[in-house]
């Protein structure tokens, strides 16, 4: 069964009126003319509906054309599947547009190192940093990262995040006493008299 969209049937419709107007010579003429008509509207509206699509796999593009709404059965046409971390841009059901881009960038398996601990995941993330974040990783502006935050990531890759924090230092240091002589009539010239004990202080420093 063909289905034809309005504007097919009422062309259809129209033809057929106007060959029992004009070629009434029985219903099997009339019936292969509406059939022919047919076909030719239905190639027609089908070519107009066809779109060319490039799909772009990690770099490699392939030409694809499509009767498909959505980028979705685009790539179920052409026998592509897509991971549950691959990138796909744009959306898998966007609406389908004439001479359109769709690329896909593959997820790669890397390890991550942070906080004693290891994680083995897949990203298609394009940055360290990116890679980090979607992987609920926070990480501060003191931190070590390598490689670094901005760097491409590969297949296989190994990251290592390094805390680093600041705290102060605090150190106590002794402070000796000082001897003060002070002048007293009262006591005879020459001799001494010891009024307070001296003792060392204690310096708390912070650095």
């Amino acid at each position: 069964m063909v289905l034809l969209p309005r504007g097919g049937i009422f062309m259809v419709e129209k033809f057929g009126t106007c060959l029992k107007k004009y070629f009434p010579r029985g219903p099997k003429i009339e019936m292969e003319f509406v059939i022919s008509i047919s076909l030719v509207i239905l190639t027609l509206v089908m070519f107009n509906m066809r779109k060319t699509v490039t799909i772009s796999v990690d770099g490699k593009n392939i030409k694809a054309v499509t009767l498909g709404h959505s980028y979705r059965k685009v790539l179920a046409s052409n026998g592509i599947k897509i991971g549950p971390r691959d990138k796909v841009v744009p959306s898998l059901d966007s609406k389908v547009k004439d001479k359109s881009k769709l690329t896909i960038k593959r997820a790669v398996r890397v390890e991550v190192e942070v906080d004693g601990k290891k994680l083995s995941t897949e990203s298609a993330e394009d940055s360290v940093e990116k890679l980090l974040k979607s992987e609920n990783i926070r990480i501060s502006n003191l931190d070590r990262v390598y490689p670094s935050r901005e760097h491409a990531i590969l297949r296989g890759m190994k990251i290592v995040v390094t805390r680093v924090q600041i705290k102060d230092l605090k150190e106590s240091r002794a402070i000796k006493y000082e001897t003060v002589l002070k002048n007293d009539a009262q006591i005879k010239y020459g001799d001494k008299k010891l009024l307070q004990e001296g003792q060392n202080g204690e310096k708390e420093i912070v650095t």
